[in-house]
Order: structure tokens, then C-alpha cells, then sequence
């Protein structure tokens, strides 16, 4: 046996002992999954989807997932290169605010949990697109209110809010409900159905691991905040 075809049988069997502790790394811990909300900051089916369905189950299932916030929904935007972004928005011109405000809270990169109960904040308030909403919520949660400040009143916020439509609208297909649930990347028109009304049952699905949380532990037909 050659020296080269022994280090080739030893990179071989290291090969399928990385694959099997990958294997059962999954098996054991369970594979994340990505949840990506893409929503509106003045719609009333997002503000139900986010209160009624994601919020009460966070702590559930937080270990499982993680949260990407896409605020934008059925907007249009234009640019005109040095001179900016042109936005309309599906609710007028006080969601293309308050899409902006949650955009910029966002791009602070703090823990999923923040964002969930600042989101939370934000959407559950009598005035979700009140600039003083967002601030009192991102304060309550520790987030750089000058940093806030500073994005909201530059190019920031247009520039970050142009970034969420792009993402809105490389959904394949476009996106014709808000809020849209989009699972690891992949928009599945069924998972989407199911989830606004029974969230926790499609992550629950999902979830690879072989203690599951117990909240997956209920009868397939028990239904949570509908």
C-alpha cells in the first residue's frame, strides 16, 4: 500500500466520522429553524399574526429558531441613485415611517428575544407608527436611542428600508398576503396558510430533535391562539 493511498483511506474514514457526529449532532440538538416574517408596520393581519401566533410562543420555541423581521411588505420603491429612494407603501405614507423606524431599530443586530418583544412593542401600541412608539419600545429594551435617532433622520433609514423591499421581493413568487412566513428561505404556499393560525404546529413539524419542546407535545388537532 502506498503512502499516498493510506492518507487517502484516512481522509476517507475521517470523512464518515465528521458526517456521523454531524449526524448526530442534528439528532441530538436539533437543526435551527430560519423564520422570516415579511410584514407591514400599519397592517392589521401582521399585528394579529406577531400578538396572536409568534409572541406567546417565543419562549417555547426560541432554542429552535431564529427570527428575521422584514418590514415592507406590498411597497414599492424607485432609486434615484445619489438623490435617494422614492417609497409607497400599502397603508400611505405613515407605514413607509413606521417601516423605517422598526428598519432602523433592526439593523442594531441585538438577540432574536429583543427583537421579538420590541416588534411586539411596537405592533401591540395604539399608535404602531408613532415615532415616539418606537422610541419608548427600543428604550424599554436597551437599544441605542441616538443610534436610533441618527439612522431615522438620514439616508439610513431609506437606504435599510430599500434593503427589506429587495428582500420582499426576491420571494419567489412575489408575495401577495401580508404578513408572508417564509421557513429556511423556501416560500411553501401551505406552511404559509398554516401558520397564521397555527404557527407553533408548522415549527413544531419542522423541528428535528429528539426532545422536542413541550409545547410540541400537544394533540395535532389542539390549535394555539387563534
Amino acid at each position: 500500500m502506498t503512502k499516498n493511498t493510506l492518507t487517502g483511506l484516512r481522509l476517507s474514514s475521517f470523512g464518515v466520522l465528521f458526517k456521523m457526529a454531524l449526524i448526530f449532532s442534528v439528532l441530538k440538538h436539533g437543526s435551527c429553524i430560519k423564520v422570516s416574517i415579511f410584514y407591514e408596520g400599519l397592517c392589521y393581519d401582521s399585528v394579529k399574526f406577531i400578538g396572536q401566533q409568534l409572541y406567546p410562543n417565543w419562549n417555547s420555541i426560541k432554542s429552535h429558531i431564529t427570527v428575521e423581521f422584514v418590514p415592507y411588505g406590498k411597497a414599492i420603491h424607485t432609486s434615484f441613485g445619489d438623490n435617494g429612494y422614492k417609497f409607497m407603501c400599502h397603508h400611505g405614507a405613515a407605514e413607509c415611517l413606521a417601516n423605517k423606524y422598526q428598519s432602523c431599530l433592526l439593523k442594531q443586530n441585538m438577540d432574536d428575544t429583543k427583537n421579538v418583544e420590541l416588534i411586539y412593542c411596537i405592533m401591540s401600541s395604539n399608535k404602531p407608527g408613532a415615532f415616539d412608539t418606537a422610541r419608548n419600545c427600543a428604550s424599554e429594551l436597551g437599544y441605542d436611542l441616538t443610534k436610533f435617532t441618527k439612522c431615522v433622520n438620514s439616508k439610513e433609514a431609506d437606504e435599510y428600508l430599500a434593503e427589506n423591499g429587495n428582500k420582499t421581493w426576491a420571494v419567489v413568487p412575489n408575495i401577495s398576503f401580508v404578513p408572508t412566513i417564509v421557513f429556511d428561505d423556501i416560500f411553501e404556499r401551505s406552511l404559509q396558510a398554516q401558520a397564521l393560525t397555527d404557527f407553533i404546529g408548522v415549527v413544531c413539524d419542522r423541528i428535528i430533535d429528539i426532545t422536542p419542546p413541550k409545547i410540541c407535545e400537544r394533540k395535532p388537532k389542539d390549535k394555539v391562539s387563534v
